[in-house]
């Protein structure tokens, strides 16, 4: 019965230490100055997405609606949602796009470990992770943060349905296209 036990522990371990891996290696690149002032040349983005943000909670700084209607409203949608559950601050602003960030691993991951193996799948994520353009713009709130794991999970999705063409994978499809495309002009 212990021996059972542990090799069921032993393959839960096993099958979450990528994972693991992957969150500490995105905590450890972009953890970083998250409470730092929305200032520079590329945070300017996360101060018009998050206006618009707080705008769709109600909690505009001039009580005004404003919305940008260039881009696809993903990202000012789960910026207010951040707002919602952890207040309006620098760091829940920047929270998101290192959650796409860390998802987009995650998928890089994924994919890798399905064309070569477990080893390659975990190198690659940590080499995304590592590379100066998403350590630097990995926790800005850009569209070009959260789209590549919509355009990632709509390959990956698309890859199960071809192997397996039933409803559910074909409704999964549809879902994670429908959300790439609310996520960035990519997702078209």
């Amino acid at each position: 019965l212990e021996k059972t036990i542990l090799k069921k522990l032993f393959m839960i371990f096993h099958k979450i230490l990528p994972i693991f891996l992957i969150f500490l290696f995105t905590a450890v690149f972009l953890g970083k100055d998250l409470d730092k002032k929305l200032i520079g040349h590329h945070d300017w983005n996360s101060v018009v997405y998050s206006a618009s943000a707080r705008s769709l909670i109600g909690k505009a700084d001039t009580g005004e609606i404003f919305y940008q209607q260039d881009y696809p409203p993903l990202l000012p949608f789960t910026l207010s949602l951040s707002f919602l559950f952890f207040g309006i601050q620098e760091w829940s602003v920047r929270v998101v796009p290192i959650i796409f960030t860390f998802l987009t691993a995650l998928m890089i991951y994924f994919l890798t470990k399905k064309v070569w193996s477990e080893k390659e799948g975990i190198t690659a994520a940590i080499l995304y992770l590592n590379t100066p353009l998403i350590r630097y713009f990995g926790k800005i709130a850009v569209h070009e943060t959260i789209t590549p794991f919509f355009a990632l999970l709509v390959f990956y999705v698309y890859w199960l349905w071809s192997k397996q063409q039933n409803r559910k994978n074909y409704l999964f499809l549809l879902t994670s296209i429908f959300l790439a495309e609310l996520s960035g002009w990519p997702g078209y």
